[in-house]
């Protein structure tokens, strides 16, 4: 496909001007059958490097995603654009599975978000034999790796994909990985000469600040000072426990009226209620753990506050990636 062809799908589908840094290399590779490992920075607009060559295909692209929160937020996504998605996790209905599928069976260009654990199924390797498939898409691929940072035992599993359609294209993506986690992850997911797409991690809008706090008080104030000095747009605050979580929460409603928060404890229909009220503005700060936040995409996001430190540095990089991702200035706060 030449350079005007994209372009103008970037434009007439997704209402974008004009690519990111890396993002063309890495969808002309997808486009051309090669496996691919790609680096973006978190914001870098990775979802796009799947999303856009479903479309140019007319084709099924298949997602794997670690967090049900990631793939709701990104079907949501497409579907405002009048794009057709879907995403199969535990707790669905067996209507809304049905519904997902018969979408599916009308062709056409689909991007379908699963999590590795429905990989391994045994009714869904039938399924992937006999299906037309444009592309396999790792998100987060980082999760393959022992040595990343979120290792998940599932994600070891998925080389099964290769074995399963070894003309299927892979694409890894994952936003924060050392020489040895990619060369992990291309073994672990059995990539045939991959096309590697390294492209760095700075990102000017945002502003870093590091605080040392003598103790639990002196932080809270420093969050409800941070919180005071951003009046618009949606902020995050993540701590280290399930129970710090609710009493920050907690603590902080008592001056603020629209605080929500998020963490694994939460049953599926509590924490699809707080990610709604995100979503749509009626929690403007949430309080969560690192539950929340890998690959959710909302543009206004003007503070990012660690009120505990992170467990290593990759962790802390992917949080507070997600600031500042419409391009406008933002706060980091450890």
């Amino acid at each position: 496909m030449n350079t005007a062809s994209l372009e103008s799908t970037l434009r007439e589908s997704f209402g974008l001007e004009s690519f990111r840094k890396g993002q063309r290399e890495i969808i002309e590779s997808v486009l051309q059958n090669q496996d691919v490992l790609a680096v973006l920075p978190t914001g870098g607009g990775k979802s796009l490097c799947y999303q856009l060559p479903a479309v140019v295909k007319n084709e099924l692209v298949v997602v794997i995603s670690p967090l049900i929160a990631l793939m709701k937020d990104q079907v949501v996504g497409l579907r405002r654009r009048g794009l057709r998605a879907g995403c199969l996790y535990s707790g669905q209905s067996l209507d809304e599975k049905r519904e997902i599928f018969a979408s599916m069976n009308e062709g056409g260009a689909y991007v379908l978000y699963l999590s590795p654990e429905r990989t391994q199924k045994e009714g869904f390797h039938q399924w992937l034999r006999g299906r037309k498939i444009a592309l396999f898409a790792v998100d987060e691929a980082h999760c393959v790796s022992q040595w990343g940072h979120d290792f998940r035992p599932e994600y070891a599993q998925l080389k099964v994909l290769k074995q399963l359609r070894p003309e299927v294209p892979v694409l890894a993506l994952t936003a924060s990985a050392t020489p040895l986690v990619l060369a992990d992850i291309s073994r672990v997911l059995g990539l045939q000469k991959p096309s590697r797409h390294v492209h760095g991690f700075y990102r000017p809008n945002l502003y870093y600040q590091v605080e040392f706090c003598a103790d639990e008080e002196t932080k809270f104030q420093m969050l409800t000072q941070a919180i005071r000095q951003t009046p618009s747009g949606r902020i995050l605050v993540y701590c280290g426990t399930r129970k710090l979580t609710e009493e920050v929460a907690r603590e902080l409603s008592r001056e603020h009226e629209d605080v929500g928060y998020y963490h694994a404890g939460m049953n599926t229909a509590e924490r699809t209620e707080a990610q709604i009220d995100y979503e749509e503005g009626r929690t403007r700060i949430l309080v969560a753990t690192n539950a929340f936040g890998m690959g959710i995409d909302h543009p206004d996001v003007r503070l990012v506050v660690h009120f505990n430190m992170p467990g290593n540095i990759d962790s802390l990089y992917q949080e507070m990636g997600r600031a500042g991702r419409d391009g406008q200035p933002s706060t980091c706060v450890m």
